[in-house]
């Protein structure tokens, strides 16, 4: 089952279930602004009131729950600042029935903890092959740079470098790294790694 399928696959069990409101966000949502990543984890935003629904819509589908006393199958994810991050959602184990996914997890995270409460429609993109949307470039780095503002350890300086690579791949346009720079420290500092 190729990626785009299996997320698909999420995106129907949620739309059978009336979850709606729900992003793609993370390392997945990055990808689809052109910058390449190595996807390690599936992150899903949801309104704050859904995320239970969606995780019994999931569970009833054979998917299992992770609790924080089970450490992530990705050893550098177990610090401080990842606990933290993952503390805000719930953590699912892709069922067997999936191939190609041995260990790989699915987070759902509440859009409050991600700085995306406020997105409007027009802030979002769409994922055709997943049916699901994802925010617009210049929203996503905002709300890496929320998450960066509110972590610690290993884990805010992973938010920093996935900030700066929308510097490197040159995603976000001059005017919206005038936005960002006036609401966050972390844009003002890797503005400066720009050529003159």
């Amino acid at each position: 089952m190729a990626e785009h399928d299996r997320i698909a696959e999420i995106h129907k069990v949620f739309a059978e279930n009336n979850v709606s409101g729900a992003l793609l966000w993370g390392e997945h949502a990055m990808s689809l602004h052109g910058i390449p990543t190595a996807t390690l984890r599936d992150d899903i935003a949801l309104n704050d009131n859904e995320i239970d629904r969606a995780a019994a819509a999931l569970v009833s589908k054979g998917w299992q729950e992770l609790s924080l006393a089970n450490p992530p199958s990705q050893p550098g994810f177990w610090s401080d600042g990842w606990k933290e991050f993952l503390c805000s959602g719930r953590r699912f184990l892709y069922p067997k029935n999936y191939p190609n996914v041995f260990g790989q997890e699915l987070l759902l995270l509440p859009r409050s903890y991600l700085g995306l409460c406020s997105l409007h429609s027009s802030q979002t993109l769409s994922d055709d092959s997943s049916g699901f949307n994802y925010p617009s470039a210049v929203s996503l780095a905002g709300s890496i740079a929320a998450i960066f503002s509110k972590s610690t350890g290993h884990f805010a300086l992973l938010m920093r470098a996935w900030a700066a690579y929308f510097i490197q791949y040159d995603v976000l346009k001059d005017d919206e790294l005038d936005e960002l720079e006036r609401h966050t420290e972390l844009w003002k500092e890797l503005r400066k790694l720009l050529p003159a």
